[in-house]
């Protein structure tokens, strides 16, 4: 049998030992950005998004030792050009209507180390779910993580067609590059 003394002394090491890696619920920073950069028959051309969620589940105790679970949310028609009708043919085409939103849940982390982040999960856009492999950088700062990078997307995996205008003479190319500078704390 166990004594009381000895059955505190257990649990005070069990706590101890889950303080030194404290899991932490972050959620997305305002000053956070991300960009979406395409081309055209015309002209290379960006979007920047302007409402986006995220939150995360992180274990750290001065560095980044884990992401249990990281979600994001991107409303669509937030994605803006600065061009009224290219904003129409963005919406359009990632189908805003019946699909508001564009999201990413981690899988799995496959590696964290050196300030770099490997890692997997369900992109959704347009009610099309593919897994995908994503890279980037990390920074820590106290409670503030800081998670960078570029992904590049082609729209035809998601069953997107891409947006066409004046009678098709300007085509947008298949392939976009989503960067991103996401600042949780």
């Amino acid at each position: 049998m166990i004594s009381k003394r000895r059955l505190f002394s257990l649990i005070f090491s069990l706590a101890a030992i889950q303080i030194g890696f404290a899991q932490k619920t972050l959620r997305l920073n305002e000053s956070s950005v991300m960009y979406v950069h395409g081309t055209s028959t015309l002209h290379d051309w960006t979007s920047i998004v302007e409402e986006m969620t995220a939150t995360a589940e992180v274990e750290m105790d001065g560095e980044l030792k884990d992401i249990k679970s990281l979600k994001t949310k991107i409303k669509v028609e937030s994605i803006e050009s600065g061009k009224g009708k290219m904003n129409d043919l963005t919406y359009e085409a990632l189908k805003s209507e019946e699909h508001p939103f564009i999201s990413f849940q981690l899988n799995d982390i496959k590696s964290i180390q050196s300030g770099d982040i490997i890692a997997s999960g369900k992109l959704t856009i347009a009610g099309v779910t593919k897994n995908i492999s994503v890279k980037g950088k990390y920074s820590l700062s106290g409670n503030k993580l800081k998670i960078s990078g570029k992904k590049d997307i082609n729209m035809t995996e998601f069953n997107i067609e891409p947006p066409t205008a004046m009678f098709g003479t300007i085509v947008v190319g298949e392939v976009v590059s989503i960067e991103y500078d996401l600042i949780l704390n």
